[in-house]
């Protein structure tokens, strides 16, 4: 199905479907810089106790914390004051599926007023139930993969594409020290047969927010390679908007520099996406 929005210096189309979106000005050449309300909301619905104990965490989620989850009422409350004609998607920040005993009635409520619920998870408990569930539910679904954690992602992502999703992606952290991983989980898309059906990989720069990481942000040179790796060998990616600056320099020196960053959203920075944490505050 495709949901359109008409004015006169901001208007777009969006298949519920794929996902696909696309959004112009007063005419076609135009790019607004800014949307009437958000087009995509970035809740957190769960934080503090974590299964899956990343020591690079940027929210510092770990096994050595309580869990903090948002309430059911607190989330209606939020969503009907920000739902609007704009709104299409909401994408869910949880640590363990488990961690908010409302997570599938938010998925529901979400999907009922006629927003696209999507999630990330850490792949951790992932049954064919929880699969068939968030197929009838969401839109899409992200896996995240770290080292030590592969092969229970790709068992969870094969999961959700047996029980018949198109839109599931891997979220790659991508930093220095785990680059080596990135080569195998970029190899592994080739030729591993959980991943035969994955939309795409999808980049996400390192956040230096926690003190004990000790990470390092990705060198433009590592980047570039990533970048033109996956454009060489045709394997669908992604990568967040805070990487939209260093992804045109990378492409920039190319025949099809131009039609490459044509799909580029820079940083929104609350101009076309808003995020609310766990607490209920953005």
């Amino acid at each position: 199905m495709i949901r359109e929005y008409r004015s006169k210096d901001y208007n777009f189309n969006f298949d519920t479907d794929t996902g696909y979106f696309e959004r112009w000005g007063e005419t076609l050449e135009d790019d607004p810089e800014v949307a009437p309300a958000p087009e995509i909301l970035d809740i957190e619905i769960a934080s503090g106790y974590c299964k899956g104990n990343c020591p690079h965490c940027y929210k510092a989620n770990s096994l050595d914390q309580s869990i903090h989850f948002m309430p059911f009422n607190t989330y209606k409350k939020l969503f009907d004051i920000i739902n609007t004609p704009v709104l299409t998607q909401i994408a869910f920040g949880i640590t363990d599926i488990d961690a908010n005993p409302y997570f599938w009635d938010i998925m529901q409520y979400t999907k009922d007023h006629g927003v696209i619920p999507n999630y990330t998870t850490n792949g951790i408990g992932v049954t064919e139930e929880i699969a068939t569930k968030t197929a009838s539910l969401c839109g899409a679904v992200a896996v995240s993969v770290y080292n030590g954690k592969k092969e229970q992602a790709y068992e969870a992502i094969k999961r959700f594409t047996d029980a018949g999703m198109t839109q599931v992606n891997i979220h790659f952290m991508l930093a220095e020290e785990p680059l080596p991983l990135a080569v195998e989980v970029l190899r592994d898309i080739k030729t591993r047969p959980e991943l035969a059906k994955l939309n795409a990989i999808v980049f996400l720069q390192y956040k230096d927010k926690n003190p004990d990481a000790n990470f390092h942000n990705v060198s433009f040179i590592h980047f570039k390679q990533i970048v033109e790796h996956c454009l060489n060998t045709g394997i669908r990616f992604g990568f967040d908007s805070c990487s939209s600056a260093m992804f045109m320099k990378a492409v920039s020196h190319r025949q099809d520099a131009i039609e490459l960053i044509k799909s580029v959203d820079n940083c929104e920075s609350t101009l076309m996406i808003f995020y609310i944490n766990a607490n209920g505050y953005g």
